[in-house]
């Protein structure tokens, strides 16, 4: 359910972590990302500019988070 996952745009640093195979460090990067581009439009933003995102963590964004 929408309700149940994490908003890329709005959440900590520690919301961002607790996402299965996300952790601090990439939870960092997505926070760093959203400050020098404004607001994430869609998940699948992340896999084209942020290197690192693999198809793993974006299996877990697809199923965790929401923009």
């Amino acid at each position: 359910m929408a309700e149940d996952k994490v908003n890329l745009n709005t959440a900590s640093r520690e919301e961002l972590a607790r996402i299965p195979g996300i952790g601090d460090e990439c939870a960092e990067r997505i926070i760093r990302y959203r400050e020098e581009h404004g607001q994430i439009r869609d998940i699948e933003e992340l896999a084209h500019e942020l290197k690192g995102f693999g198809e793993q963590a974006m299996r877990h964004l697809r199923e965790h988070a929401t923009v």
